[in-house]
């Protein structure tokens, strides 16, 4: 039987709390286990962050979002602290 050595076979290599704080700006704690718990790619977070805030480079609003990356937009939106600094953000037009 293999050995388990404790660590969290569910988070990416390489993403950490850190990390997600400085994708997607100030989000509470259970938001970043929530994200993290995800396995998702420092690309995926970006996107969703980009798509949550209304930039749309690849044209994913255009459809439905599915996936992580929609999965990353819902704990994004019911984060309180997210929501308020993104409303704080400037858009450009």
């Amino acid at each position: 039987m293999p050995r388990r050595n404790g660590r969290n076979t569910n988070v990416e290599p390489g993403l950490s709390a850190e990390a997600v704080r400085h994708l997607v700006g100030n989000v509470g704690n259970d938001t970043v286990r929530a994200i993290l718990r995800r396995g998702v790619s420092a690309e995926e977070l970006e996107i969703a962050a980009g798509c949550m805030l209304g930039e749309d480079p690849f044209d994913l609003l255009a459809t439905l979002l599915t996936g992580k990356i929609a999965d990353l937009c819902e704990i994004l939106e019911a984060d309180e602290f997210y929501k308020d600094e993104s409303m704080a953000s400037p858009t450009l037009h």
